[in-house]
């Protein structure tokens, strides 16, 4: 139990505006996307990284539990006040900073929303690749502490990959930058990577340089219908032996695609029961490439149909399937529990084979 004591202390370093106690507040931060939910005692809005720096010293002296909040749309329960304490939340951190075009840099404060920065990169023609399924939502601060991945990780990968460097505030209240902006920079342990993906457990980030890239010229993607799982398997395995890396390579099975129908009917028409959905991206020329290519063996698989989207509103009209999935998925089981489950491509056959014995 904080002391009132310790509140007091607590609004004289943030403002008493910039604390919330009340227990209808407390619930907003009492649960994220996942069906746990622990409440808080506090919730603190700080406004900048000395105030931070100042809760953590007092939360050091009191030893009383501090949790970074970004946007709660995390499926793990990394943001939860399992102990109740302190949930500090970065909302009012939701700057960028600086996007640098010559050394495709960006530096952002954790509160800004992922899809922002991805906005302003591409308006001068660079590219922040890691596409969590919030990203509409979510902080990059806390992709960063979940080293969120996305729909592009098949050929992009993960947030790790794009974290040069932190400021952050240590659990002491001390303040240390890691990483640099150069390619090169080997001197010493990688504090970054320790601190990325470790869900607020180790410090409290306030600052984050972030690695961009060129925005790729073109892109298009392919929808492709199936009579069962095993021929969208197949294909899936067939587009990388023949060394196509698309952007994003997803698989939906009839489970999915029934409840993604209830929750978005105009969707999908008729009965579907496995479909791929493929983004392809890069020069004009190299992607209708590999389209051709995936065309060509999705025939040869057993495809019932196929669809191709090259213009941005058709492009997101396909993809509007996938990114509502998880949601769709609640409204069909409520107290579903989200998994991550990772395998080698070469394992994929053996993976469903193990998921259809659990449901059997």
């Amino acid at each position: 139990m904080i002391s009132s004591s310790t509140i007091s202390e607590l609004k004289r370093i943030v403002g008493s505006h910039n604390i919330f106690t009340e227990k209808d507040r407390l619930k907003d931060y009492s649960t994220d996307a996942s069906s746990l939910q622990y409440m808080p005692e506090i919730v603190i809005f700080p406004e900048d990284e000395s105030q931070i720096s100042r809760i953590m010293k007092l939360a050091n002296s009191y030893r009383f539990p501090v949790y970074p909040w970004g946007a709660g749309t995390g499926t793990t329960g990394g943001a939860l006040p399992i102990g109740g304490g302190v949930v500090i939340s970065l909302k009012r951190l939701d700057k960028i900073l600086r996007i640098d075009s010559v050394d495709m840099i960006a530096e952002v404060q954790p509160g800004v929303i992922t899809s922002e920065l991805q906005r302003e990169a591409e308006k001068i023609g660079l590219f922040y690749p890691p596409d969590p399924a919030s990203s509409h939502i979510s902080t990059i601060g806390g992709n960063v502490a979940e080293c969120a991945g996305g729909l592009r990780a098949v050929k992009y990968g993960v947030t790790k990959d794009y974290v040069l460097g932190l400021r952050v505030v240590l659990p002491t209240g001390e303040i240390i930058r890691t990483g640099s902006e150069t390619k090169k920079g080997v001197v010493g342990y990688d504090l970054t990577k320790l601190i990325v993906g470790s869900e607020g457990t180790l410090a409290l980030i306030t600052s984050i340089l972030l690695k961009l890239i060129p925005k790729p010229p073109y892109r298009a993607s392919i929808l492709l219908h199936f009579k069962d799982k095993t021929g969208a398997i197949e294909c899936a395995l067939n587009i990388i032996r023949r060394k196509i890396i698309p952007t994003t390579l997803e698989f939906m099975d009839s489970l999915s695609i029934r409840a993604v129908k209830i929750s978005h009917p105009y969707l999908f028409k008729g009965e579907i029961h496995s479909l791929l959905l493929i983004e392809l991206d890069g020069r004009r020329a190299e992607v209708e490439e590999d389209v051709a290519k995936i065309v060509d063996i999705g025939k040869k698989d057993g495809v019932e149909s196929i669809k191709i989207a090259r213009r941005e509103e058709d492009i997101g009209h396909i993809w509007e399937a996938r990114r509502g999935l998880s949601h769709s998925l609640y409204n069909l089981r409520p107290h579903k529990i989200s998994h991550d489950v990772v395998v080698p491509s070469s394992k994929i056959k053996e993976l469903m084979h193990f998921l259809e014995t659990l449901m059997d």
